[in-house]
């Protein structure tokens, strides 16, 4: 996990390559255009870690209206602030994974992928 993790912390850019902040980036955008917003970095880390040796069958993305975060081996990391925690964060409205989608609560914007 610390490389996947060091190469989200490496993209400096906090902003999607689309004129919305509602628009998230695919995973290989963020990383050619080295910038996106937390969710699109969460997509991105969320896929390094799916789809390599270590990946984990129970790991999701979750969006707040504050941040996006990806549950890794029960571990939550905030990718606003690049944080880790074992408390489930406040506030998640979606969990969603390569299998399935769980919306907890309405979001307040709509978000639309690629």
């Amino acid at each position: 996990m610390p490389q996947a993790l060091a190469i989200v912390a490496g993209i400096n850019g906090r902003n999607s390559i689309f004129e919305s902040q509602n628009r998230i980036a695919m995973p290989d955008e963020t990383l050619y255009f080295k910038t996106g917003s937390d969710k699109g970095k969460a997509l991105l880390l969320y896929t390094l870690l799916h789809y390599s040796t270590i990946g984990d069958a129970e790991s999701v993305i979750g969006f707040s209206d504050e941040s996006s975060f990806v549950l890794y081996q029960d571990k939550w990391i905030d990718l606003k602030i690049l944080s880790i925690s074992s408390a489930e964060p406040l506030g998640l409205k979606v969990l969603f994974n390569a299998h399935s989608v769980t919306v907890k609560k309405p979001m307040t914007e709509t978000v639309e992928v690629g």
